[in-house]
């Protein structure tokens, strides 16, 4: 470097000589998400703790991880070569609507090859994948719906999207219906029969449900059917007799009694009150009266 460049860059530089010296032994330096794919493809994971150096600095030069076992034998990038097994897993999701065809996969592996991961195990096969794209900003996702979610794509974007999760051997199935018996007990049926292909027992896989929650001292079934199919317009099929039965509203002891019977009738080990749309004010109300610390109702999310 020259005397002015020393100059101009000394404040930023952890050593002026700190690249050319690794450069000189051989030790090349690569950039951080290639070194923690690396590990992840052995099987390896950082814990919780990370030390960075240097501590003052806006960029980091070193770090220093502790490396623990994975739960499989490792993740990587996915490929167009593991169509095969990405579509064996998009055939356990109990919904067409959830599944992705051919197509979209396809698309997604690239549009976003560096985006799209999988796990494996121990014979290569498949266990799980994880789709994710880049977008320009969050304000292009309040308006986006799953059919023309490719076309929000943007190399280099500021936000990544997660655009699907899907798993061979979960611990936790989401119930992705409102607590309305008719529709969630052949979803029951279904895991019951996936189970029994792949000789797990049912009973060891807890359940979670998102529930449309709304504490009320008079309850109005057509305004809460309006505000949940404004939020929700993908269950549009649910009739509004239905709907009376799948969302949770009334005054405390009312809320508390139906959560209890979701529990008892449906199985639900995690009800998560679903406080989309609510102001700060009213969600610390619900969570205050339903979900106190160690209730073993999760909180969900409120959205304004």
């Amino acid at each position: 470097m020259t005397v002015s460049d020393t100059a101009q860059f000394m404040a930023e530089a952890t050593s002026l000589h700190f690249d050319a010296l690794q450069s000189w032994s051989g030790q090349m330096l690569v950039p951080a998400p290639h070194w923690q794919l690396a590990l992840a493809h052995a099987g390896l994971l950082p814990d919780a703790n990370l030390l960075c150096y240097p501590k003052d600095s806006l960029y980091t030069r070193i770090t220093l991880q502790r490396l623990v076992p994975a739960p499989c034998a490792g993740f990587r990038l996915a490929t167009l070569s593991d169509l095969p097994q990405l579509l064996e897993l998009e055939a356990q999701w109990d919904s067409a609507f959830l599944r992705s065809s051919e197509a979209t996969l396809r698309q997604r592996l690239e549009l976003e090859p560096s985006g799209q991961f999988v796990a494996f195990g121990g014979d290569g096969a498949l266990l799980a994948a994880m789709y994710t794209q880049r977008v320009a900003s969050l304000a292009v996702l309040r308006k986006a719906v799953r059919r023309t979610e490719a076309t929000l794509q943007t190399p280099g974007g500021a936000v990544i999207q997660l655009l699907g999760v899907v798993a061979r051997h979960g611990d936790v199935w989401d119930v992705n219906w409102p607590p309305i018996q008719r529709r969630v007990e052949p979803a029951i049926a279904w895991l019951r029969e996936a189970c029994e292909r792949e000789g797990r027992n049912p009973a060891r896989i807890a359940r979670s449900q998102w529930i449309f929650t709304r504490l009320v001292m008079t309850r109005d079934d057509a305004a809460l059917e309006a505000e949940f199919r404004e939020i929700n317009p993908w269950f549009g099929e649910l009739t509004s007799k239905e709907l009376q039965e799948g969302l949770v509203a009334g005054d405390e002891a009312a809320c508390r009694a139906r959560l209890a019977e979701i529990h008892q009738v449906l199985g639900i080990d995690l009800p998560i009150l679903d406080l989309t749309g609510l102001a700060a004010p009213a969600s610390r109300e619900v969570l205050s009266a339903l979900a106190p610390a160690r209730s073993g109702i999760d909180p969900g999310e409120s959205r304004t």
